[in-house]
């Protein structure tokens, strides 16, 4: 029983883990990863000297790749042109016609700059009834500049701060209540370009080590940990209460002195037979009219007591006195056995011999030779 009731408590104490298990599938789906797990064929580079048009400049991407650990770009730029800008674009799975990243929260990009001032991040989304696949100019923009500290470093970047500027909506004669939110269900493809806060006619250049979209589990957690720690609150207050309703109040009051029947009556039992076991006709019928104790009683209390029967308990006292008087009188053997209730010396003798092993005689001879 008490194996079942551990076995209850233990099986109290774990099931809060099923609390943490949404907690821990959100940790363990929590990232979308773009880099690493990406090849070069998924890379495409882009500059002002791309385009066609007036507006066409001279910048260019010097070199991209991706080594074991990193994608490695090197944009020159040249202001050739107003907004001189180069970049490359990281274009959806082969297969896929959109990315869905409304699950996520941030966009998080680890990477280490050598004289690059910053980048511009663009998220380029369909936006239904003006997307036109081949016409880019359609992709709706939604842009983030990045300012670079040096060194390596890790950016968080949160969706909501990415924008659509008004370019966009100007060049492609819309509103941005026409087009409405974005939508970061439909995901094209991610560009990270040169930003033009650094001076012309130069190399910058930049590796990345990690970009991936990272979901916001703060409130699962704290949903979490809120709903274990209630219940543990309310275990502990559970457990608390139920210890007070099994413990009695401590009222201070004066016990009355009682004990169990069987007590008194052994008290009785003891009493009188010390008195009287000398008495040659003791018999438990005389125990039990001089302590109005039944006989039957008499006889259940000794061999509850003393796992002695009646008999054997009084020729125990019997004995006890007789030894004591061997070692202490110079009493006869004879003398002693009547003095201590035998009626005759005869089973005096054999009950003395078949409790000791050993005659009253030898018993008084060794006796005497110790005491020497």
């Amino acid at each position: 029983m008490s194996d079942r009731v551990t076995l209850k408590k233990k099986l109290l104490l774990v099931l809060p883990l099923l609390f943490c298990i949404p907690a821990i599938v959100g940790y363990v789906n929590k990232d979308l990863v773009v880099f690493p797990g990406i090849h070069g064929d998924r890379l495409a580079a882009y500059s002002d000297s791309s385009i066609n048009g007036k507006n066409k400049g001279k910048s260019y991407v010097k070199e991209l790749g991706i080594d074991s650990v990193s994608i490695h770009a090197v944009f020159h730029r040249v202001s050739a042109i107003e907004y001189p800008y180069a970049g490359f674009q990281i274009n959806k799975p082969v297969g896929t016609q959109f990315v869905n990243i409304t699950p996520y929260k941030h966009l998080v990009l680890s990477a280490t700059s050598y004289n690059s001032k910053g980048l511009q991040i663009t998220l380029r989304t369909f936006a239904p009834a003006i997307t036109k696949y081949g016409r880019e100019d359609t992709y709706r923009p939604n842009m983030r500049d990045l300012y670079l500290l040096p060194g390596t470093n890790t950016y968080s970047l949160s969706l909501e701060s990415f924008n659509t500027e008004s370019w966009w909506f100007s060049e492609n004669k819309l509103t941005e209540s026409q087009v409405g939110d974005i939508d970061y269900s439909r995901l094209i493809d991610m560009q990270i370009e040169s930003e033009d806060i650094s001076p012309g006619d130069i190399d910058e250049q930049i590796r990345i080590y990690a970009i991936r979209f990272e979901k916001d589990n703060t409130l699962l957690y704290g949903i979490t940990i809120a709903l274990v720690f209630l219940y543990y609150a309310g275990f502990c207050f559970y457990a608390t209460m139920i210890k007070r309703i099994k413990t009695p109040l401590a009222i201070p009051y004066e016990k009355l002195n009682m004990v169990n029947y069987n007590d008194e009556y052994l008290r009785k039992i003891v009493d009188c037979i010390a008195k009287d076991y000398t008495d040659k006709g003791l018999t438990i019928t005389k125990i039990s009219e001089k302590t109005g104790i039944s006989s039957s009683k008499i006889a259940q209390v000794i061999q509850l007591s003393f796992n002695l029967s009646f008999k054997q308990y009084l020729n125990t006292i019997r004995l006890s006195e007789a030894q004591r008087l061997f070692r202490e009188t110079d009493r006869q053997i004879s003398e002693i056995s009547y003095s201590v209730g035998y009626q005759n010396i005869t089973h005096f003798y054999r009950v003395f011999k078949q409790v000791y092993k050993i005659s009253p005689s030898e018993f008084r001879k060794k006796a005497l030779d110790s005491s020497i």
